[in-house]
Order: C-alpha cells, then sequence, then structure tokens
C-alpha cells in the first residue's frame, strides 16, 4: 500500500453536503466527471443515497453515494456505489466480438474485430460518481478503498460482479473521436446532451437509437480505432489503483466515448481478501508509532474510514490516536475494520 497520511476521511452523503456536490458539478469537465447536470438531479441522487443507507439489513438496491472530507473538514471529494437489486435495468456497453471470416474458393481466413451493443453487465454493482478536487494519491486510494471496506461490510447489499467504467478520450470541449466519427450520426446530438440524459435516468431513447449490428473496427478512422478502451488522462491514477485492486481490463466499452470498463469479483477484491476485524481497547492521546491501515468502523448510515497508523498491541485487540478514533467515532470496547 503507498504511504497514505492520516488526512482524509471518507463518509455517507447527507442533506447538507448538497451545495459541495453542486461546486463539484460546476467544476466538472464535459465527459469526464459524471454528476448530474442540474440541482433537482444532484437532489435526486442525495435523496436515493439517504434512502439506500436508511435500509436496514443487507437488503440489495441502491445509490450509495460517499462524501471526502479532510480532518479540517473541508469537503474535497465525491464517490459512489450503486446497485440495481432485483430490478429489471438494462446498463448497455459496447462489447468487442472477433468474427472469423473464411473463402474456400479464394483459400483466405480473415479475422474481424466489431463493437456490439449489449447489456451483459446489467446487474453488476458500478463504482460511480467519482469527482475528487485534487489527485492526492491518498484521497484517491480512500476513494476507492473506503467504498470497498464499506461493501466488505455490508456484502448482502451488493452484486458479486463489480465494474468501473472509466471516462474515455475526450478533448477539452467534451468531444469524443468515437461520438464524433460514429455515435452522433446515430443520435443526433452533441455528447454532453446524450450523457445528461442518461444520467437523469432517460435512458429509453438509448434502446430506440444505439446501433442494432455490430461496428466492425477495421471500417472506422484511425483516431477512433485508436481511442477504444483507453481511459482519460485525468482517469490513468484511478485505473492502476482499480487494477491493483484486483479489477481487470475486459472487452466491455463505455456506449458514448468507449471509455475502458474494469470488472472483477468483490470476493477478489484486495481489500476484501485482507479485511479484518479487531476490537478498540485503547485510544492514545499522542500519535502511534506503527503501520498506517485503511480502518473503517464497519457501520451503516454511521459509515467512517480513513488511513491511521494502528497498533495491534494483542492478537484482536489494538490502539489508536485520539484523533483517528474520533473521526471515525469510535470508543474503548467498539469493533472496527482493517485493510
Amino acid at each position: 500500500m503507498s504511504a497514505s497520511p492520516a488526512r482524509y476521511l471518507l463518509r455517507p452523503a447527507d442533506e447538507a453536503d448538497l451545495p459541495a456536490l453542486g461546486r463539484f458539478k460546476a467544476a466538472a469537465s464535459p465527459g469526464v466527471d459524471a454528476l448530474p447536470g442540474d440541482d433537482e438531479r444532484l437532489g435526486a441522487l442525495l435523496e436515493a443515497s439517504l434512502r439506500a443507507f436508511a435500509l436496514d439489513g443487507d437488503e440489495r438496491g441502491g445509490t450509495h453515494l460517499f462524501m471526502l472530507d479532510t480532518l479540517a473538514g473541508e469537503t474535497v471529494g465525491c464517490a459512489g456505489l450503486e446497485d440495481v437489486g432485483e430490478r429489471i435495468e438494462p446498463f448497455y456497453s459496447l462489447r468487442r466480438d472477433t468474427f472469423v471470416h473464411a473463402s474456400v474458393a479464394l483459400d483466405k481466413r480473415s479475422r474481424a474485430s466489431a463493437l456490439s451493443v449489449c447489456h451483459d453487465l446489467a446487474g453488476a454493482t458500478r463504482l460511480t460518481r467519482q469527482h475528487l478536487v485534487t489527485t492526492d494519491p491518498p484521497l484517491l486510494e480512500l476513494a476507492l478503498r473506503g467504498r470497498l471496506a464499506f461493501a466488505a461490510c455490508h456484502p448482502g447489499r451488493f452484486a458479486d460482479e463489480l465494474v468501473a467504467e472509466l471516462p474515455g478520450m475526450v478533448d477539452a470541449r467534451g468531444r469524443s473521436p468515437f461520438w464524433e466519427a460514429i455515435g452522433r450520426h446515430f443520435f443526433g446530438v452533441e455528447l454532453e446532451r446524450a450523457e445528461q440524459l442518461c444520467s437523469r435516468g432517460d435512458r429509453l431513447f438509448l434502446s430506440e437509437l444505439l446501433p442494432l449490428y455490430p461496428l466492425y473496427e477495421s471500417l472506422m478512422p484511425a483516431s477512433v480505432r485508436e481511442a477504444i478502451g483507453v481511459s482519460h488522462p485525468r482517469a490513468r491514477a484511478t485505473e492502476r489503483l482499480l487494477l491493483e485492486e484486483g479489477l481487470e481490463k475486459s472487452r466491455y466499452f463505455d456506449v458514448f466515448d468507449t471509455g475502458p470498463s474494469l470488472v472483477g469479483r468483490f470476493a477478489r477484491m484486495r481489500t476484501l481478501c485482507a479485511k479484518r476485524t479487531l476490537e478498540l481497547m485503547k485510544i492514545e492521546q499522542a500519535s502511534i508509532r506503527a503501520p498506517e491501515r485503511l480502518i473503517s468502523n464497519a457501520r451503516l448510515a454511521g459509515f467512517r474510514a480513513m488511513f491511521a497508523a494502528i497498533d495491534e498491541f494483542a492478537p484482536g485487540q489494538a490502539r489508536l490516536d485520539a484523533q483517528s478514533a474520533a473521526a471515525l467515532g469510535l470508543a474503548p470496547g467498539d469493533r472496527l475494520t482493517v485493510a
């Protein structure tokens, strides 16, 4: 694990976070950041998250939105974890298929790659809505692993399959090579408009206008072929963390900008495999000289996670410094998880 000063805290979003979400949306880059485009939709996203955290037990389905704060109380990011539960809800992707063509008369065999519309990934839990005001590595790592720590504490809420869609190659104006060369011919709107419709939940137009037949890559411009499966430069650090965590590259891509979809199984994620439960026995006023670990309080609506030094001075028993314990809402005798 990279060195991670205990400067950030991950927690569930609450009603007071709407202004911060509005600031994040105002600062978002077209085609890169995935937050709804207006205050009403941001409010609906927040309400959906509040409902999800209010559910008792491990009932599947819901949008879990988390905020990231500095220990000084400044909100510096958000990140989501979404599961459709038992709802029948298509989730469209482009799937790369290989077709083999052969001619006896010409004594020739050829292989051709093509992109086909599918919803193979429907039903998977998705890592979504990530927006961070800084690329500080500890913040990036907490945004990812903090969500996985929550899933590790409440596994029944999520599907076993996990998907992370990364933004693809778009320029400063939000233009994608794939959309400009191909997508707009089917939809007749700008990429930003199409993504706004999806962020509002208006997905019917996808089934109505997405191409019915495979799109052969050999017929696409070189600029489009070279961008398929390539993440936006701003997403490269997140992509590396996802791969280190245990997700894998796949043959699935975003329907708008052909950004990569990373897939994996929750049970195989590094954070889940490393999770252990300890009892907090001592809280020290001074800092603790011990390795830093990802720590969570394992709660539901009151969930908190952060990186901090923790000393397991006896099997199953640990001590924390007072600042970390207060940020996590822990007292002596409480259970916590480390990973």
